[in-house]
């Protein structure tokens, strides 16, 4: 028997990872700039579900911790890719902008 009832709308393994990935993005982006927010309800209304469809779905998967944990170490690692593309874009932009002045420095 379960602790935890499954929700109504279970929401799967991968789909849990893609709304925490969200979520952690809106949550980081916070810390440099409320101009640009998108509030929690744009990320449930993305991802087609509401508030409450997401706790549930939260407190039953946090009932089952080696699920849990096995959605978190994926969304560690998306974020990690994420992070790592971003950082190899800006390091690519250094270069080319490193190239433009030398170049105009040549002129």
């Amino acid at each position: 028997m379960e602790r935890v009832n499954k929700p109504s709308k279970l929401l799967s393994e991968s789909e849990m990872v893609n709304l925490l990935v969200d979520i952690s993005i809106v949550n980081a982006s916070l810390n440099f700039s409320e101009k640009n927010f998108s509030d929690l309800n744009s990320i449930f209304d993305y991802h087609e579900i509401d508030s409450i469809t997401f706790v549930e779905n939260n407190i039953y998967y946090v009932s089952k911790p080696k699920i849990y944990m096995k959605i978190f170490d994926s969304v560690k690692f998306e974020l990690e890719e994420i992070q790592d593309g971003l950082s190899q874009e800006l390091l690519d932009n250094v270069n080319y902008d490193e190239k433009y002045l030398k170049n105009q420095n040549k002129k």
